[in-house]
């Protein structure tokens, strides 16, 4: 019965989504019949559905629940580029680079909380913001090479900023004024594999710039020629582990590598080099 209403489906006439099916059995079955051992002994049919990438070329709004490839490059993007629309989003970008005029943010989710965001894989260029989000959390960033903004590469702030983030592999070079990653308001942040260089060109221009947030991992951090302190901690941020550290130059003759201050303890400090 179970495989009747299933070939009813897959041989009708209907329209059908743009969709991979799989069918998995459940239970014993097996053997030598491929019907049967997709059936399942139970004859219970499980049917999973891969939703396959969108393919996009230009500036947009994100919707829910879609995974996007970016398949060309974007070049003096005139202002926001990318807006996240909804939640469970997944975008990658395939060989190809966003680039901005100085203005705006390459992916932002303006001042609506958003979760489950995933971007991966992508070059960004010439932003004031590469990527900006507002109460929003489960965020992951991994395989992004960002230059040449004009603010800030990461900002997470207003009353809640982002909560469960993770950095791994990020080149940030070359932030014009203010800070590499300014957070505010934040908890359970991770960031791994992180170079940082060329930060900032007056006073208060830091590598991380961290108030108010929560429980932090820092490992495997590079940061070179930083204006003022390389990572300036402040305001109730507690519980912080610092891992392989390196921290080459910084600027201002009276900055530290390391500045934690006003009410923030229980860190953990390892292979820290200044």
């Amino acid at each position: 019965m179970e495989e009747q209403k299933l070939n009813s489906i897959v041989n009708s006439t209907k329209p059908k989504p743009n969709i991979k099916i799989k069918i998995c059995g459940v239970g014993g079955g097996g053997g030598n019949n491929d019907r049967q051992g997709a059936m399942g002994a139970s004859g219970i049919v499980i049917v999973k559905y891969e939703v396959p990438y969108i393919e996009i070329s230009t500036c947009q709004t994100l919707d829910a629940n879609t995974k996007y490839k970016l398949i060309a490059n974007i070049s003096a993007a005139p202002n926001d580029c990318f807006i996240f629309g909804g939640n469970n989003i997944f975008f990658m970008c395939e060989n190809t680079n966003i680039g901005g005029q100085n203005t705006g943010e390459a992916f932002t989710t303006n001042d609506i909380g958003r979760e489950n965001l995933s971007i991966i894989n992508c070059e960004i260029d010439a932003f004031s913001e590469s990527f900006r989000f507002r109460n929003s959390k489960n965020i992951i960033l991994e395989n992004i090479s960002i230059t040449n903004p004009r603010n800030y590469a990461l900002r997470c702030d207003l009353i809640d900023g982002c909560e469960n983030l993770s950095m791994k592999n990020i080149i940030v070079d070359n932030v014009q004024i203010d800070d590499g990653f300014y957070v505010l308001n934040s908890n359970n942040l991770s960031f791994e594999n992180i170079t940082l260089k060329n930060i900032g060109t007056g006073n208060g221009d830091h590598a991380y710039y961290i108030s108010n947030t929560k429980n932090v991992f820092m490992k495997n951090i590079f940061l070179e020629n930083i204006y003022d302190t390389a990572i300036y901690v402040l305001d109730n941020s507690n519980n912080y582990t610092f891992e392989n550290i390196y921290i080459n130059t910084t600027t201002r003759t009276s900055a530290n590598g390391i500045d934690i201050r006003t009410n923030s303890n229980k860190h953990i400090f390892e292979n820290i080099t200044i």
